[in-house]
């Protein structure tokens, strides 16, 4: 009997982790499209529009879908890697550890969102600056976030959770933690690399069982289109908007990519928690 109700209760718990991943995925995604329509609508109408919008959109959209990233897998790590959670004692651990390992993130986009400001409050000013941006700081931005964020987001991820769990309010533990396992590299990049499969697999099979899960989760104003520049903004923005599909996707993604790493690096990992 007792066996029993501790295993309803286990089950409980997971399920709650799960949705709790579900509901954090919602969040990031409507926040990213509520951040989406509102540059597309000021990019579109010619009395509201300054230059800087464009470098505010791309350093704000990318600030949020990378740190929400960061996040998001050290939940997964933590819940069903480590088997723990984050209570009071280990909030100022964990947000010291997040804060290192989002340091990165920052100064990449810090520029964006400086540059974003000045093109808004100072347009001709900071035009040249801007145009410097969109060209040439965001094809670095895109390629951070194409080829290093994800073998980063999820070593930098393991690695808070680990210093959370060691309770060691360091800001350099992270950094620590990351050097000392080196080894995991291979590991992370063979599960991101099954992950990509899948998910590649999974995005449009949804899409083809469910075509409603291809809409965007916010609807751009079709007067957009017949704005100045409206159509290309239009389809540009539309393109980027977070779809319905990846509010059942994205949690999907970080459950497989923690049940893929806990499959491919079960010895290594287990030495490392023990050695906790």
């Amino acid at each position: 009997m007792a066996k029993r109700s501790l295993n309803k209760f286990a089950g409980k718990k997971i399920v709650f982790r799960i949705l709790t991943l579900f509901f954090f995925t919602l969040i990031i995604n409507y926040f990213v499209a509520f951040n989406d329509l509102f540059f597309a609508l000021r990019i579109t109408d010619i009395s509201t529009y300054r230059v800087g919008y464009i470098a505010l959109f791309t350093g704000i959209s990318s600030l949020v879908i990378l740190l929400g990233d960061v996040f998001l897998f050290t939940l997964a790590f933590r819940w069903f890697v480590l088997n723990s959670y984050v209570d009071r004692s280990k909030i100022g651990v964990f947000a010291t550890s997040f804060t290192s390992a989002v340091i990165p993130i920052f100064l990449l986009l810090a520029p964006n969102i400086i540059i974003g400001v000045g093109g808004v409050l100072a347009e001709d000013l900071f035009y040249q600056c801007v145009a410097f941006i969109v060209f040439v700081w965001n094809a670095i931005v895109a390629s951070y976030a194409l080829f290093i964020h994800p073998i980063y987001s999820p070593f930098a991820s393991l690695s808070i959770s680990i210093c959370i769990e060691s309770r060691r309010p360091c800001f350099k533990c992270v950094y620590r933690i990351m050097n000392r396992n080196l080894r995991l590299i291979k590991s992370i990049l063979a599960s991101t690399i099954v992950l990509w499969i899948l998910s590649n697999l999974l995005a449009p099979l949804m899409v083809s069982i469910v075509s409603y899960l291809g809409n965007t989760i916010l609807t751009l104003p079709e007067a957009m289109q017949y704005a100045v520049w409206g159509k290309k903004v239009f389809n540009t923005f539309n393109r980027l908007m977070p779809k319905y599909y990846n509010l059942i996707l994205q949690p999907i993604q970080y459950l497989l990519y923690v049940y893929i790493f806990k499959k491919v690096s079960k010895n290594q990992l287990l030495k490392l928690v023990t050695s906790l």
